[in-house]
């Protein structure tokens, strides 16, 4: 079982596939732990607008047709999945179906956790606190209940080193 997310799908089957046929494939949620929760990743694409925009009203335009059934059409069409559960059924699901011959499309349409954008995205707190705390698990180095305790230390100083400096 490999976590990932709908993007490789074009190199599996269909037109771009890597082998000649395809490679056959499903997908499904990832099981469930001990304590009957399952963890889940969901990929969204989000636009935002600069308040520094010089173009506010032409941004603005075209992220309200971004966002909008036209706009998350286009999206679906390019392959990657639109930005609300139903957009994602009732445009990206049925051309998964047909181009990619994936029968289960809600595994990718179930909610998970986003990931974060901004000055203190995924990329920064992975380098900053969770790429240290990775080796050591992975090496065996330690456990998981005696690293978290100092992530979270790591974690909240940089939010509030973030947020103290907003305030200034």
């Amino acid at each position: 079982m490999k976590m990932e997310g709908p993007w490789f799908m074009p190199q599996m089957m269909g037109p771009k596939a890597k082998r000649e046929g395809g490679t056959p494939f499903d997908v499904v949620l990832l099981p469930k732990g001990e304590g009957g929760r399952r963890a889940h990743m969901v990929f969204g694409h989000v636009l935002t607008l600069n308040k520094a925009s010089k173009a506010k009203d032409a941004a603005w335009e075209f992220m309200k047709f971004a966002g909008s059934e036209g706009g998350q059409k286009h999206v679906a069409r390019g392959g990657r999945q639109p930005v609300t559960p139903e957009f994602n059924e009732k445009f990206w699901a049925p051309l998964a179906k047909e181009q990619f011959k994936l029968e289960n499309t809600a595994a990718f349409i179930e909610t998970g956790i986003l990931h974060l954008a901004g000055e203190v995205d995924d990329r920064f707190i992975y380098n900053e606190v969770l790429k240290e705390a990775f080796d050591k698990l992975i090496a065996g180095h330690a456990q998981a209940k005696d690293i978290i305790p100092e992530v979270n230390r790591k974690l909240q100083k940089i939010l509030d080193d973030y947020w103290a400096k907003q305030r200034q």
